[in-house]
């Protein structure tokens, strides 16, 4: 009785090319995927978008969030006893400058407490740090990008969150 399977050696080489083709495109799939996340990385770095807090002396817990909608920075500043600020303005010479203006949203009543407080300053390292100017009195502040959460608020931006 003769076997219906092929013999063995000469399946070998058909196989080892096989076994090569497989790995030559492992090899590839994992090189992309390093370099994308490596580029991912590098510009999550570089993007002034995120979360970032600190605790100034004068003005207590300082809260600030960037992300952007299409092409649009947005983004609220909250600190102390004073509402959520929105952002209205963003006017910066380059990527370090930082020259950001905030209002309380359209619909909180005015009571002459807050009507416009600016943040200025130099982006560095992941970090901003400058002043808030508060009705014309600067507070020092060093801004801390929260990394985890930035990039938890930059995949929901994407998505639509």
């Amino acid at each position: 009785m003769k076997s219906t399977y092929p013999h063995p050696k000469e399946n070998i080489k058909d196989l080892q090319s096989r076994h090569l083709a497989n790995l030559v495109f492992s090899i590839f799939l994992f090189l992309g995927a390093l370099a994308f996340i490596i580029m991912a990385v590098l510009w999550s770095l570089t993007d002034i978008t995120g979360e970032y807090s600190c605790v100034s002396p004068r003005i207590g817990m300082v809260r600030l969030s960037l992300f952007r909608k299409g092409e649009v920075l947005r983004g609220d500043l909250t600190y102390s006893m004073s509402p959520k600020l929105e952002l209205i303005t963003s006017s910066s010479a380059s990527q370090e400058e930082v020259n950001l203006s905030f209002a309380p949203p359209r619909e909180f009543p005015r009571r002459g407490v807050i009507t416009r407080v600016n943040l200025i300053g130099k982006f560095q390292h992941g970090s901003i740090f400058g002043v808030v100017v508060d009705g014309g009195t600067p507070y020092p502040i060093n801004l801390h990008r929260n990394v985890v959460y930035s990039l938890i608020r930059r995949v929901s931006s994407i998505f639509g969150g």
